[in-house]
């Protein structure tokens, strides 16, 4: 069973990833406990302002999924991969173009996904409500990209908020 945790301030869009999945055990948490410390996770996805403060040591992990501008958070981890997301574009993920409420992101170089296939370069067009700010739709598409999930199903989850 892959294990997948989501770090940062609870959103509306957790329970879309910790749905029941006979295959994954995804996890949200604002803190980060001993117990999580233990655990070797396949997946952390750090929210923006997710480990807000600067002596945080993040698990270990296969994959770390984080903000660019969080690039210092990649070293208080022992992760066999990093992946940022952001507004800039040497970000793994970014924005491309942003009007009203859609949103082009954009894969700026091959993704590799948990199960071990690819997402090649691309844009996206992914619609949203204003309710969530882009850098959290970043790191949950970032997410979503890794885990293989269908993205016009994310789309409409992020629609509904």
């Amino acid at each position: 069973m892959k294990l997948v945790g989501v770090i940062g301030k609870k959103t509306a869009l957790d329970h879309y990833f910790t749905q029941d999945n006979a295959s994954m055990n995804c996890i949200a948490f604002e803190q980060i406990s001993s117990t999580h410390q233990e655990m070797k996770w396949d997946v952390l996805c750090v929210l923006p302002q997710g480990s807000e403060t600067e002596d945080v040591q993040l698990p270990n992990c296969r994959l770390l999924i984080i903000a660019g501008d969080d690039q210092h958070l990649a070293h208080k981890s022992h992760a066999d991969c990093v992946m940022t997301y952001g507004k800039g574009a040497k970000n793994c993920l970014s924005i491309s173009s942003l009007e009203g409420e859609q949103m082009v992101a954009c894969v700026q170089r091959e993704l590799v996904t948990l199960q071990g296939g690819s997402v090649e370069r691309q844009e996206m067009t992914v619609s949203f409500s204003r309710k969530m700010e882009e850098d959290y739709i970043l790191a949950y598409l970032c997410l979503a990209l890794v885990l293989e999930k269908e993205i016009e199903k994310f789309t409409e989850e992020l629609k509904r908020l």
